[in-house]
């Protein structure tokens, strides 16, 4: 494990070679196959709890509509010219906001992905599930 002058955390790599729309992510892991694997487990003896990720959004002055939550995306990256490829998308985003602290947050969930169409990375929104639970 390393941490490089940015603050970026390292596994299985010497820099951090992967970038997603632009951004460089804070956490790399690297390593072919089963080495490239994250796993969280819950090893508390209890019903209520299971290994989790949590995507939170955290923002000064609370949180507004059309605010991100969070994203989980799916691609690839060439290694001859190291452009990350769009795959697909899941993304949620808040859609209102119930009262002045901004704690109590509508969202939904987007589903998006890529027809891989020649010359075009294009992700296309093919599902939402809104806050009310319609498709």
């Amino acid at each position: 494990m390393r941490i490089d002058s940015s603050g970026n955390v390292l596994i299985g790599a010497s820099s951090n070679r992967s970038s997603i729309g632009g951004y460089t992510p804070k956490f790399n892991v690297e390593g072919a196959g089963a080495a490239g694997y994250v796993q969280i487990v819950d090893t508390e003896n209890s019903p209520f709890h299971g290994g989790s990720l949590v995507l939170h959004k955290y923002k000064s002055g609370g949180i507004a509509a059309d605010t991100e939550l969070g994203s989980i995306w799916f691609g690839g990256t060439d290694s001859a010219n190291a452009v990350f490829s769009d795959g697909a998308l899941i993304r949620t985003y808040a859609t209102a906001v119930d009262n002045a602290d901004g704690d109590n947050v509508a969202s939904a969930l987007t589903f998006f992905t890529n027809g891989g169409s020649t010359g075009t990375s294009q992700l296309v929104e093919h599902l939402r599930i809104a806050s009310d639970g319609t498709l």
